[in-house]
């Protein structure tokens, strides 16, 4: 008898709050954009690290575009952004304050 358990994909949100789901890693956003919800997606990019995330430009442009809003921790940030990904940025939130995001 088998009594293996099925195979289920799991990540760890960093969080869900007042119906917004933030994701601060692109791991968790592939995750996280491919769940049916009607919870509000954000990425916060806290660093422009992107490239260090295993996955292709193509890949990371479909994941952001997913997302309602894209928060970024400093307005340094948002030229190299703009540039690499093709999308606006929707805040500017330096100090990971989740008032902003749940507002």
């Amino acid at each position: 008898m088998n009594l293996s358990c099925p195979s289920l994909p799991i990540t760890n949100l960093s969080a869900i709050w007042n119906n917004t789901i933030v994701f601060t890693t692109f791991d968790e956003a592939v995750f996280g954009t491919k769940v049916p919800t009607n919870s509000k997606r954000v990425f916060y990019m806290w660093d422009l690290d992107w490239q260090q995330s295993g996955y292709d430009r193509r890949t990371m442009c479909d994941i952001i575009t997913k997302c309602d809003d894209v928060v970024l921790r400093s307005e340094d940030h948002i030229k190299p952004f703009r540039s690499f990904f093709g999308r606006s940025v929707d805040i500017i939130n330096e100090n990971f304050n989740l008032d902003k995001f749940i507002n």
